[in-house]
């Protein structure tokens, strides 16, 4: 019985070891997609867009930093949040032929998650953020 536990324990820790901790996660389908991601900044290219892509950045200043940032899309509505190290706040939302540009201060040393969530299709869209 001893052996049996012992078994599974080591089981359940090289499970959870492979499985990856993150605080949000990914779940899209899109069409011509271009997406890359820095420490500092991210963006988001696409034709067409639905569901959730999550970008991971960080400040690694000593003093609070600006997150600046810019959407557009032509078609749809998508909602974008941010959360630096506290709880997912609204960042914006667009709807069809809008486009959004401002920034927002972040905390020192910290990280910076930016969510863009389409619950329906979104079409020709561009989102850029960055850490200034």
């Amino acid at each position: 019985m001893k052996r049996i536990l012992s078994v599974l324990l080591i089981a359940v820790i090289i499970c959870f070891s492979f499985a990856g901790c993150t605080k949000y996660s990914s779940k899209y389908t899109a069409l011509m997609m271009v997406s890359s991601n820095d420490s500092d900044s991210a963006s988001l290219n696409f034709d067409s867009f639905v569901g959730t892509r999550v970008f991971k950045m960080k400040n690694k200043s000593n003093s609070d930093k600006t997150l600046e940032y810019s959407g557009k899309i032509e078609g749809g509505n998508a909602r974008v949040y941010y959360d630096n190290e506290s709880e997912k706040t609204e960042l914006f939302s667009l709807a069809t032929d809008e486009q959004k540009n401002s920034s927002v201060t972040i905390k020192k040393k910290s990280t910076v998650y930016v969510i863009i969530e389409a619950d329906s299709k979104c079409s020709n869209g561009e989102f850029k953020f960055e850490i200034k």
